[in-house]
C-alpha cells in the first residue's frame, strides 16, 4: 500500500521527531511511506498513491488538493494535525499521537470508502477552500500576523495582530451576491463576510450551527457594519458558543454560491493569506474524501 505523506517544515506545531514517530506508525501497518515536503510553489504527489497524509495545517492541506488537481476527488485524504489550528482534523476527529493516529487510519482503511467522509470541494477564484474564508477585519489582521510570533503561542497571535489593528480599523464596504438554497440570488452590502465550509472557525468555535465538511452548501455570514464595536460584540458571541445570526450581530444565510470582495482587502482562505482578489465560491463538482 502506497502513501505520500505529505508535511509541512514550517507548520505551528512540526517537530522533526514527532514526523518520524509517525513515518514508523504507518509503517507498521505495512505502508509505504513517501515524504513530500511542501514548496511555496505547491505540492506534487506521486501518481500512484493510494492515500494522502497530510501533516500539516488547513494551508498544507488545501495545498496538497490544489496540488492533485483533478484526482483530488480520487485519491483519499487523511490528516495528521500538526499546524496551527487543524480545523478540518478536529472536525474530523483525528489524533494528535502519531500511534494513535496510525491505528485509526489502519481501522477506516479496513472498513473501506463506504464508511469516509465525503466533503463536496468549494473553489474561490479557482483556489480550492477547505474550511473557510473571509474578508475584512479578520483578513487584514491574518495578513498581519507575525510568523515567528505564531510559531510561539500559536492561534494567539492572531488576536494579537487584531488588537493592533485597533488605532486604523480597515472599514471597506464591499458587494456580497449569493444564491440561497431556494433558488432565490440576493444581493447585498456588507464591510465584513465569513463563509464557513466547516464545522470550526479560529480554533474551537462555530460561526454557525449549521456548517458542516460534508454539506453540499456553505454558511455565509455578513457583517453590513464591521465597527471595533460591532465586530468585538460579534467574536465575543462566537467565543461563548452563541449564534451571531440569532443575535441579530450578522446576517446569516445558508447559501449555494457567493460572490463578494472588491479586490481592495486580502482574503484569508483556510488561515491563510491570498491575493487580494473578488471572485466566486462555489461547488467545482469534485468531492474530497477523507479516510476517516
Amino acid at each position: 500500500m502506497r502513501l505520500d505523506l505529505v508535511y509541512n517544515p514550517t507548520s505551528g506545531r512540526f517537530r522533526r521527531d514527532r514526523l518520524e514517530q509517525l513515518v514508523a506508525a504507518l509503517e507498521h501497518f505495512d505502508w509505504a511511506v513517501t515524504l513530500i515536503e511542501t514548496r511555496p510553489d505547491g505540492v506534487t504527489v506521486s501518481p500512484d498513491c493510494e492515500l494522502v497524509c497530510v501533516h500539516g495545517g488547513d494551508g498544507a492541506l488545501r495545498q496538497t488538493v490544489r496540488g492533485l488537481g483533478k484526482r483530488a476527488g480520487k485519491v483519499p485524504l487523511c490528516v495528521s494535525p500538526a499546524g496551527t489550528i487543524n480545523l478540518v482534523a478536529r472536525e474530523l476527529g483525528y489524533h494528535t499521537d502519531p500511534d494513535k493516529f496510525a491505528v485509526q487510519i489502519a481501522a477506516a482503511w479496513g472498513r473501506g470508502p463506504q464508511s469516509w467522509i465525503r466533503s463536496p470541494l468549494f473553489t474561490f477564484d479557482d483556489m480550492p477552500v477547505l474550511a473557510c474564508l473571509s474578508i475584512g477585519p479578520d483578513s487584514v489582521a491574518v495578513s498581519r500576523v507575525s510568523s515567528g510570533l505564531k510559531a510561539k503561542i500559536g492561534r494567539y497571535a492572531y488576536v494579537v495582530s487584531a488588537l493592533k489593528m485597533l488605532a486604523r480599523w480597515p472599514q471597506d464596504p464591499m458587494p456580497v451576491k449569493a444564491q440561497g438554497i431556494d433558488g432565490r440570488i440576493w444581493e447585498m452590502q456588507g464591510e465584513a463576510v465569513f463563509a464557513a465550509r466547516g464545522k470550526f472557525y479560529g480554533g474551537p468555535f462555530s460561526l454557525s450551527p449549521k456548517a458542516a465538511l460534508s454539506a453540499s452548501t456553505l454558511e455565509l455570514v455578513v457583517i453590513e457594519r464591521s465597527t471595533r464595536l460591532a465586530c468585538l460584540r460579534f467574536a465575543w458571541a462566537v467565543m461563548t458558543g452563541r449564534d451571531p445570526g440569532e443575535l441579530g450581530l450578522a446576517k446569516t444565510s445558508t447559501v449555494k454560491w457567493a460572490e463578494l470582495g472588491d479586490g481592495d482587502l486580502p482574503t484569508q482562505v483556510d488561515g491563510d493569506q491570498v491575493l487580494p482578489v473578488m471572485g466566486r465560491i462555489a461547488p467545482s463538482g469534485q468531492v474530497v474524501r477523507y479516510c476517516i
